[in-house]
């Protein structure tokens, strides 16, 4: 498929697109969009960032300069875009490890049953986890965010960092006794 025309803002025009490529982003969106967002959020630390990271993922879709994979390895193939493309965002602006969270922690829909005093707690608890995973280094709070975040297995966290499964254990391993570390050094901070 050729590259389509670019707007003035260099992204893919919409309209020049084919119609199938365009339900095909709805869909991904409507279905991935929550989970992109959240590991932009986790590894690059900051709210705005993870909304940009965002319209970047899915532009690249509706541009067609990457085939679209098959739905069994679909889900793997859109976190391994977002982490490629939050690394790459993190080298530009030099920022490892990220600085404080400073905005508030990932939205996630309460359930339907839910009191104000219960959200309040998870939102809480949300922006505690945000704020550790902050001091943690790129690569650990990549990998904690696909695993104890977004609930991938092993084999799918080595599909998306292309690493072998022993590596991610490794270094999954590694990661949560750093997190430990710094929950030691600042019991103040653990909830």
């Amino acid at each position: 498929m050729t590259k389509q025309p670019d707007n003035a803002r260099g992204a893919p025009d919409p309209a020049a697109c084919s119609p199938d490529r365009v339900a095909a982003l709805r869909e991904a969106y409507e279905s991935h969009g929550d989970r992109v967002y959240r590991t932009a959020r986790h590894v690059l630390g900051q709210a705005a960032d993870a909304e940009d990271a965002v319209q970047d993922v899915f532009l690249r879709l509706l541009d067609g300069s990457a085939p679209l994979p098959d739905a069994d390895g679909f889900s793997a193939w859109m976190y391994r875009i977002t982490v490629n493309h939050c690394l790459n965002v993190l080298k530009r602006k030099r920022r490892d490890p990220a600085p404080a969270v400073e905005d508030a922690g990932v939205a996630t829909p309460a359930p339907d049953d839910a009191s104000p005093l219960r959200a309040a707690e998870r939102a809480e608890a949300r922006d505690h986890a945000a704020h550790l995973l902050a001091r943690l280094a790129v690569q650990d709070r990549t990998i904690l965010a696909l695993r104890e975040i977004e609930g991938l297995s092993y084999r799918e966290i080595g599909d998306v960092l292309d690493l072998p499964q022993g590596t991610v254990m490794s270094r999954l391993s590694r990661a949560r006794e750093r997190l430990a570390a710094i929950v030691e050094r600042n019991p103040q901070e653990v909830m």
